[in-house]
């Protein structure tokens, strides 16, 4: 409980609580889940009109030139899906979001949310160091100095510091 609010310090202080690991793993489920579909959708429905038209990439350079496009597009979506205040879709539905480890309250710089995000490659490995490494971080978020935090929390605590504003003027 070490990152828990405590109650020697002032009312206006603020300390956001880890995430959970399930928690995390949801947020990955439902990014996992949005990416699969937007790129399952458009990759299919171009293969449909390569094979009705007779269109064929020119032998297997072409082949392997539109693969590496792909694959391109998607490491780079992937790479990426942290950076607006950081938070994915999935982060933002479940409430948690990248912080700085050394202060929570701000958010990693774009190329350090790219880098913590790289290790997607090694999900499984990334997996089990995050389940079974004491400060329950994965290899991305040690590298790059960050951290998931509830963010949701803060809103709450704001919230809740505003009504007791409006009850102390009533």
């Amino acid at each position: 409980m070490a990152d828990m609010n405590s109650n020697d310090k002032p009312p206006e202080q603020f300390l956001f609580t880890k995430a959970p690991v399930a928690r995390r793993f949801g947020a990955y489920l439902v990014d996992f889940g949005i990416l699969t579909v937007i790129f399952n959708f458009p990759f299919n429905m171009g293969l449909i009109f390569v094979v009705i038209n007779g269109l064929t990439p020119d032998g297997p350079i072409g082949v392997l030139i539109t693969f590496c496009i792909i694959l391109l597009i998607i490491f780079l979506a992937l790479g990426f899906r942290d950076t607006i205040k950081g938070q994915s879709i999935g982060k933002r539905v479940l409430g948690i979001g990248v912080r700085d480890v050394s202060d929570n309250f701000v958010v990693p710089s774009t190329s350090r949310l790219f880098l913590r995000q790289i290790f997607w490659i090694i999900s499984p490995i990334e997996f089990l160091v995050l389940v079974f490494s004491n400060d329950n971080r994965k290899i991305g978020d040690k590298i790059a100095g960050t951290d998931v935090y509830n963010v949701r929390e803060y809103e709450e605590f704001i919230n809740n510091a505003k009504h007791a504003e409006n009850i102390k003027q009533a």
